[in-house]
């Protein structure tokens, strides 16, 4: 194998929100890397975890570690191992996610950068773009993926390595009340997604 391809890294969905947001998700890696892509959770994905069509079972990943940290860097050597290069790794938590991300990803890895992050408006991630395996990323403290200072560890331990570090635009998740308040007041949230949210 070879090429790009796209590893959606999630937990079992465990509403149908997040099962919502798992087939967008799910959507968008197949748009982006047609037959190199790879869905990444927590447990097997089942018929009820998942609505939309899983991919083959060979290119579907049980995790072991957390999704948004040391399991997504499990995922990624999983699949370099397949030959796969670059790699897109991406959560399955925002509704914005459009074509324009993983070609901005793409772009900027094809340019020369090693690492591409898409940064959370809250901190985190959405999307990590990888030329290569970057151990470095892998030694980041389990907590911090889930911080507002990962951006800053990640970059950090980037460019110690002598990487060139590319950044997209942040975007906002759906994990709090106040994500759900400002998604039902976009006019551009996505209709299937605004079905779902829940109201109070």
């Amino acid at each position: 194998m070879s090429g790009p391809a796209v590893v959606v890294v999630a937990r079992a969905p465990a509403d149908e929100l997040a099962a919502t947001l798992l087939a967008r998700t799910q959507a968008w890696a197949r748009d982006a890397a047609p037959g190199a892509d790879y869905l990444a959770v927590t447990r097997s994905p089942d018929a009820s975890d998942a609505p939309a069509a899983p991919p083959p079972a060979e290119r579907r990943l049980a995790l072991h570690g957390d999704p948004l940290g040391a399991g997504a860097m499990e995922a990624a050597a999983t699949v370099f191992a397949t030959g796969h290069a670059p790699l897109l790794l991406v959560t399955a938590e925002c509704p914005s996610l459009a074509a324009w991300h993983a070609t901005a990803a793409l772009d900027d890895l094809a340019a020369g950068c090693d690492l591409v992050i898409g940064p959370v408006v809250d901190g985190g991630w959405y999307l990590i773009g990888l030329a290569r395996p970057i151990p470095e990323l892998a030694e980041l403290p389990a907590d911090s993926w889930h911080t507002p200072d990962v951006m800053a560890l990640a970059t950090a331990a980037a460019r110690a390595a002598g990487l060139e570090v590319g950044l997209l635009r942040p975007e906002r998740r759906l994990v709090s009340a106040g994500d759900i308040r400002a998604a039902l007041a976009d006019p551009l949230t996505p209709d299937d997604v605004r079905a779902v949210l829940p109201r109070d």
